[in-house]
């Protein structure tokens, strides 16, 4: 049966100069653009071995072994790339085996070996009587073995990996050359280890000079033509392999910047001491550290020193810390320390007036003399601390508290004082007052075109008019009136402001936008939505298109064929829809798929860190270039910095929102906003900074 190879790149040319390469070779050679081609092919023709891009658009090489893997998993896969960072090789190791990297530019002579040698290793999973043929060429180590496991022949490439000579061995176990071998490889069970058994797996071999070698050992029983059946043992050295495996792992677990443990290795330590100190009867703590100024000094002296500061701190901090504790950074300038089985209550505190002591020297960084101090937030498994997850969350309440109070200092968690109950019956007494009074109001939050210089959408985003305590944010009411239903009239009253003031600009004022309505998980399963929003845009004669309907992923995914047909009922009305925070649910890729998406709104925790982080940036590359190609609209939220708005403006986003254009305001200041900037010349590169008037400032965002 001829030779069959799948190559799989979305660039013609390298298909074609691979072609070029392998006509000699008689193979049956395919070609496919992309990984659903590619699984079109597999599924028409048994392909032996697969060499793919590992960067292609809407699914990459590793994504597309991942289902090759489990669809054909004798197939050989071989991943060409030019990109062979660890995270790429990460990436291709978690989500599909792999049998070799090859780079691009590829060696003409290697490349073919490195196919040939793929063919003849399939061959030898496949059909075990071409042993012989592979034996003197192939690079793996093989060694032949007699019925009672006793070595009869070795290869070249056997001597070269363990240093043995074939007078070595020969006519010894094989299993002697393992310290430690599985049970199923034992001398007794070699003896009804029939042709049909094969074991793979990974063990350490003992070379001549006593070192141990990982190897991947692959040991089956062949039946001889002229004499009793014979073991074949076939092995590879993967130290290579574990040696990027383990640094792959620490970068799993590790922070890149200061090499602390990140987020994901601080919640595995956390899990396990609060169960150690529940069983022991033991006091947990986690401080949770934040660094005062740092964005004066990282946007002063730029994110290099910044970059090195944070290096420093991290030394200071594991100056402070015992064996056994466990520091951490979050990100930013987050820092978090487990401080297990406490003696004594106040042992938290002393640990965190170390901290502060240790911070009154100041950074020394090149030319520059830096201070800086840490406000820590502290809690207690003695205090609320009922979970993993609630004592990092009142660390980082009880942080908070501790610089509004100057920072360089600690505060501890107050259960009582912090109870989040304890105003909760008043909030929502006050919150039915409200409703009866008419008390919410919609702010608007631009959304500029950064190529015309124009505001052309906005968002509503609604307010509490307290009468005693003034605006209120969402953020103070929004999660009561979801949990006893008040969100229901809220959001039809906010949806009822929305489409009047819609029609107000559109009809009576030269205020044309588009206006986007957030709608909440309660809003979207009301069996009346459709016909209520329908009656609304029926009362106040709005074209549809004015309107734009703003889901989450957590929305959609309790009941998603439901979702579906929802959000295409109010496409068929011509209703715009829009996905927010995309990136920090699910973020299937299917989802934008299926669903009838217009505008896709990218999550400002991957704006925040533009253009400085390569991962953000290519994320934000990324789903622009996805976005477009599915024919949606990319809105940016939480764009704060003209280096944000810039590098965004650069990569074609068609929407810009967040303080560095402006904040929510009034209806009133927002048609200002869009008048002006409907008669200004479109090239200035923020058109709202240029126009803010000394009667409007936009506050800075929060820290």
């Amino acid at each position: 049966m001829q030779n069959s190879l799948l190559l799989v790149d979305d660039e013609p040319n390298v298909s074609t100069s691979l072609l070029r390469l392998l006509r000699k070779e008689n193979y049956q050679v395919f070609t496919a653009e992309s990984g659903k081609k590619a699984l079109e092919i597999l599924k028409k023709n048994p392909i032996k071995v697969i060499v793919s891009d590992q960067r292609m658009p809407n699914m990459t090489g590793s994504e597309l072994f991942a289902q090759v893997k489990e669809k054909y998993p004798d197939t050989i896969r071989i991943i060409l790339s030019g990109y062979t960072d660890f995270e790429s090789i990460s990436d291709a190791i978690n989500k599909g085996s792999i049998y070799k990297f090859l780079e691009k530019p590829w060696n003409n002579e290697v490349f073919r070996a490195e196919i040939r040698q793929a063919f003849d290793t399939q061959g030898l999973m496949q059909r075990n009587q071409q042993l012989n043929h592979l034996f003197e060429s192939t690079i793996e180590a093989i060694t032949i073995c007699n019925e009672q496991g006793c070595i009869e022949s070795v290869n070249p490439a056997f001597c070269h990996l363990t240093n043995f000579f074939p007078i070595d061995v020969v006519g010894k176990p094989f299993m002697d050359l393992f310290k430690i071998y599985p049970q199923e490889l034992s001398p007794e069970n070699l003896k009804i280890f029939s042709p049909e058994d094969e074991w793979h797996g990974e063990l350490a071999c003992q070379k001549n000079n006593g070192d141990t070698l990982p190897v991947w050992l692959s040991f089956m029983s062949i039946k001889g033509a002229y004499k009793d059946p014979y073991f074949v043992a076939l092995f590879i050295d993967i130290s290579e392999q574990k040696r990027k495996e383990a640094h792959i792992e620490f970068q799993a677990y590790h922070d890149a910047l200061t090499g602390l443990a990140n987020r994901r290795l601080f919640n595995d330590h956390l899990d396990l001491a609060f169960h150690q100190s529940k069983r022991d009867s033991k006091e947990l703590a986690v401080l949770f550290l934040d660094l005062d100024r740092f964005k004066i000094i990282n946007d002063t002296l730029g994110h290099t020193i910044g970059d090195v500061l944070l290096i420093e701190v991290s030394k200071r901090l594991n100056s402070v810390i015992r064996k056994g504790e466990t520091l951490a950074r979050f990100g930013g300038d987050e820092f978090v320390i487990i401080l297990p089985s406490l003696h004594m209550h106040l042992d938290c505190e002393t640990v965190a007036q170390k901290i502060l002591d240790v911070f009154k020297e100041p950074f020394k960084i090149g030319a520059h003399c830096i201070y800086t101090s840490p406000s820590i937030g502290i809690s207690t498994t003695r205090i609320g601390g009922g979970s993993p997850e609630s004592l990092v969350r009142y660390a980082d309440t009880a942080m908070y508290q501790a610089k509004a109070i100057g920072g360089n200092a600690y505060h501890l968690y107050d259960a009582i004082k912090n109870n989040p109950h304890s105003n909760l019956l008043k909030t929502e007494s006050s919150l039915h007052e409200a409703i009866k009074n008419d008390e919410f109001i919609l702010h608007y939050q631009p959304q500029i075109d950064p190529h015309s210089g124009k505001i052309t959408n906005a968002e509503a985003l609604v307010r509490w008019q307290h009468p005693d305590k003034g605006i209120q944010s969402p953020a103070s009411f929004i999660h009561i009136a979801e949990q006893n239903g008040l969100i229901l009239p809220i959001g039809q009253h906010i949806m009822h402001q929305a489409c009047k003031q819609l029609e107000k600009w559109w009809r009576h004022q030269d205020t044309p936008c588009q206006l986007s309505v957030n709608l909440s998980a309660r809003q979207f399963n009301e069996p009346n939505l459709l016909k209520d929003i329908c009656d609304l845009i029926s009362k106040y004669h709005l074209d549809p298109a004015w309107l734009e309907i703003e889901v989450t992923e957590s929305i959609l995914i309790n009941d998603f064929n439901d979702s579906i047909k929802i959000l295409k009922a109010l496409r068929e009305i011509g209703i715009g829809i829009a996905l927010d925070d995309f990136g920090t649910g699910y973020s299937s890729l299917s989802y934008l798929k299926q669903l009838p998406i217009t505008t896709l709104k990218i999550d400002q925790s991957f704006i925040k860190e533009l253009p400085m982080d390569s991962k953000s940036c290519a994320i934000t590359h990324l789903l622009l270039g996805l976005s477009k190609k599915l024919g949606m609209r990319v809105v940016a939220e939480g764009v704060e910095t003209h280096e944000q708005y810039d590098f965004l403006k650069s990569e074609g986003c068609d929407l810009i929102q967040g303080y560095y254009i402006s904040p929510a305001v009034n209806n009133t200041k927002f048609e200002s906003l869009v008048q002006r900037t409907n008669n200004v010349n479109n090239t200035v590169s923020s058109p709202l900074r240029d126009l803010q008037s000394s009667n409007y400032n936009a506050p800075s965002p929060p820290d």
